[in-house]
């Protein structure tokens, strides 16, 4: 399952591991202009991430937890 925010710079992702009620892995990736492509936040760095983006990454990992 994905979100990509509006402007399409923020997507969340959920990955699967195993079968579909299995442990599920969700994650805020950035667009990255210069390679095009979607990555994963550094640990390294600071980001302001959007309000918007962060509410659907609770509700996605509330929704796994009723699942479970």
């Amino acid at each position: 399952m994905k979100w990509t925010s509006e402007g399409g710079a923020w997507r969340v992702v959920v990955r699967h591991t195993g079968n579909r009620h299995s442990i599920r892995t969700v994650t805020i990736e950035k667009f990255n202009k210069h390679s095009g492509e979607f990555k994963e936040l550094h640990k390294r760095h600071t980001y302001i991430i959007p309000f918007t983006v962060l509410s659907v990454y609770d509700e996605f990992i509330s929704l796994g937890n009723e699942v479970r």
